[in-house]
Order: structure tokens, then sequence, then C-alpha cells
């Protein structure tokens, strides 16, 4: 009888041992499968293949407002989203936006001052982020880094990394640049700056070589050459609505040249409808983000405002006080900081001089009452009413 107990208990203490075994290998493979799991998702080869180029990137400095223009590299990956980082001499900031953007595209985006979440920025850097295979979200390495030029495109696509101080539309070739704007500012004219670069030597046989809007490349659209007809070629230009223009060539075998406005009826040479949302003049850049929309004149503190409770009239130390600087702001806009909704048209404006008060202040008449307006409020005088509406 003792035998057989001793014999029972040998037996439950060996299955006691093998099941606390079992447990602690299961408990070992539990961690195991989660250090393995975590670093699996790690493994994610997009992070390797994910490219992107800044091809444009531009700070205003008044409104705090930016616009960064990506290009997408070929290479394989599920692209998720772009992280933009903000940086200035002592912080940065991270952006984060969900996109879908194909090889070789390119996308334009905006971001306000609160997103940029920082004073005076002074270079963006952008990387890629990808999905794991457990739906977690990866951040590649930084693809590709910029500094800031308010007012101008600072890095040709295909970059890879800062390209300096160079400016486009100073009319001076600097690093980065195939050629540059003339002193119009504008692409397309007779004036550019082409680095000895003509129709001939862009392999066409007679025509008008430009530069392009970003002065990375040539505008070929007026060069010539022969061609079989009804072939048809993507024009120069394809960034905002002139994205997918064609030109077919002719009956005779020539290229036509291309004609945006009729591609594209919202196409403008140089960017004035600053409010639509498009980019207008196709070079990458939206609205107030185009130096040619950013039409600010002046600007100042309101002083008085009259008659009563239907203003229509302010005085500012801040206005102009001779007749030819004021009747440069007739018929142009007025924002104000206590209203956020509407621009007012500029009716008249006049220097008034008392000796017995010692009254000595320009003032302006709005075309329309300006219920809120108050002494104290920040006004801005702009253009064209369209880059107004941008900017309140």
């Amino acid at each position: 009888m003792d035998m057989n107990k001793k014999g029972l208990s040998a037996i439950v203490g060996t299955l006691l041992v093998v099941l606390l075994t079992i447990a602690a290998v299961g408990i070992v493979w539990a961690v195991l499968r989660g250090t393995i799991q975590s670093n699996t998702d790690q493994i994610d080869f997009s992070k390797f293949t994910l490219s992107m180029d800044i091809v444009a990137a531009q700070y205003d400095s008044d409104t705090g407002a930016s616009s960064v223009t990506v290009q997408r590299n070929a290479g394989d990956g599920n692209l998720y989203g772009l992280s933009f980082i903000f940086s200035n001499a002592t912080e940065n900031n991270v952006v984060e936006r969900i996109v879908t953007l194909d090889q070789l595209d390119k996308q334009t985006f905006t971001f306000s001052s609160d997103e940029i979440g920082l004073t005076g920025p002074t270079e963006i850097s952008i990387a890629p982020l990808s999905l794991s295979s457990s739906n977690e979200q990866i951040t590649g390495s930084i693809s590709d880094t910029v500094k800031f030029i308010s007012g101008s495109v600072t890095s040709p696509a295909g970059s890879g990394g800062i390209t300096g101080d160079a400016v486009c539309g100073n009319n001076i070739i600097e690093s980065g640049e195939s050629c540059e704007l003339g002193i119009d500012g504008i692409a397309g004219n007779e004036d550019d700056s082409l680095n000895g670069q003509t129709c001939i030597t862009q392999s066409f046989e007679s025509g008008s070589l430009y530069c392009s809007p970003d002065c990375t490349t040539y505008n070929t659209d007026s060069c010539s050459s022969l061609c079989t007809p009804d072939n048809s070629k993507d024009c120069s230009l394809q960034q905002g609505v002139c994205l997918g223009a064609t030109q077919t060539c002719t009956a005779e075998g020539a290229w036509p040249g291309c004609d945006y406005a009729v591609y594209n009826a919202s196409y403008e040479l140089t960017e004035a409808s600053c409010s639509d949302g498009f980019d207008n003049d196709c070079d990458g850049l939206i609205d107030l983000a185009d130096t040619t929309c950013n039409l600010l004149l002046s600007g100042g503190i309101v002083d008085s405002v009259w008659p009563g409770s239907a203003p229509l009239y302010f005085d500012s130390l801040n206005l102009p006080n001779t007749t030819t600087e004021l009747n440069t702001l007739v018929s142009k806009y007025i924002n104000l900081s206590s209203d956020n909704v509407n621009c007012y048209p500029i009716y008249s404006a006049a220097h008034v001089t008392n000796t017995d008060t010692g009254y000595n202040m320009s003032n302006l008449q709005m075309g329309s009452v300006a219920l809120n307006i108050a002494p104290g409020d920040i006004f801005s005088i702009w253009k064209t009413e369209d880059s107004c509406l941008a900017g309140v």
C-alpha cells in the first residue's frame, strides 16, 4: 500500500513539473512573440523605397503661412502619408498629413501659422509615412530638406538636399537654377535669362525658348521641330490648372505651341485669382502662397471712426499724408481685424489739417458701412478684392 502511494506521488510530482514547464514555455513564447511581432512591424521595406523631393517651399512672414510642393520619386511602397518637419534655430515642429501620392506625382500642401507652431521657420524637411502589417504607422527617414526663402522656389525637383539661397525671379542665375525670370518676374517673357540656351540647343529646329516659372527647367512650348501630324505631347507646364495640357502636331508637321487659357479657362499668366484655391499660373503655388498674390499695400491701426452707429470713415496715423499717395489707395480694398468675413472697397481718401485743434491725419471713406469697426482695429489695404478676401 505504501509503495503504491509513493509511486502515485512520484507520478503526480512529475506531472506538476511537466505542467509548470509547459506554462513557463508559454509565458516565454508570449513575450518573445510580442517582441518578434513588434520588430516585424518595424521591418517594412516601404521605409527604404519611398522617396520624396521638395520641389518648392515658401514661407510668408506676414501671415505666418507656408506652402510646400512635394514630388514622389520612382520606387515601390505603400505611402500612407507625409511628415513635415518645420525648424528654426531653436526648435522644430512636426505636422503629419495623410495623403495619396503616386510615383512621380506632385502635390502642394499649405499650412497655417497655427499648424506650423513656431516663429520664423528657416527650413522644412519631409519624411514618408507607411503602415506595417499590423496597421501601425511607421515613419521613414528624412527624404529632403530645403531652406525657406519667402516668395521663391528653393529646391528644384530631384535635388535631394538643401539648395542654398537661390532666388527664382531675381534675374540672377544661381546654384540649382537652369535659367532666370526677367526683371518683370514673369515666366515666358523676352527678357528671361536663359544661360546661353536656345530652342536649337534644346534639340528643336527653331522658335523661342523661355524660362519655366520655377527656374529649374525651360519652357519649350514655343520651340518648333518636325513632327508626325496628329501626334501629341505634353506641354511644358504640368502643374496646377495646366496639369494634363497637351499639344498636337499640325498637318504641316509642326508643333503649334500650348495655349493654356484654351485648355483651362482658369489659367492666368500671373496668379491674380487669389482666393479660388487653384494654382492659376501653374508654378506649383496656390493663392497667397504665390508672391504675385501677396498684394498687400499698407496697413496700420484705426484711430477714430464716424459717423455714429453707421461708420463709413476712419482715420489713422499710419496712412500716407500726400494726395498722390492717398489717390493710389482709392478703389483698393480694406481688411479689418474686427471683421473676418468682409473686405471693404475704398471710396475716397483725404488728408485733413486743422491748425486750431492740431488735428493732422489722413482718412479713408469705405464703400459700405463697417458695423464692427472701432478705434484700435488693425487694418490692411490690398490691391484686389481676391487678395483681400484671401487674407481675411
